[in-house]
């Protein structure tokens, strides 16, 4: 997955965010010692990477983006994880 994001086969949020909800998530699920490596990717120099990484990218950058902008990431998590979310990155 990490691979396809990097070489730009998904290049829009939208794609990311359709697939990696699902994907990742479902790797993660069935082999939970990824979840080191994929919050790895939150500081990978693609774009797509780091959005696939998501929560810890949100967390570390949620202050200074636009609320909508942080809205729309986290709009296919959970209700609880992202009130969280809002939250943890209020300015």
């Amino acid at each position: 997955m990490k691979g396809w994001l990097a070489a730009d086969y998904l290049d829009n949020w939208a794609s990311v965010d359709v697939l990696c909800p699902d994907a990742v998530g479902a790797l993660i699920v069935t082999y939970p010692e990824l979840v080191k490596d994929i919050k790895a990717w939150a500081v990978h120099p693609n774009l797509w990477v780091r959005r696939a990484s998501l929560e810890a990218f949100l967390l570390e950058h949620g202050p200074r983006i636009p609320r909508t902008t942080l809205r729309y990431a986290i709009e296919r998590f959970p209700p609880d994880k992202r009130h969280a979310l809002l939250l943890k990155t209020k300015k």
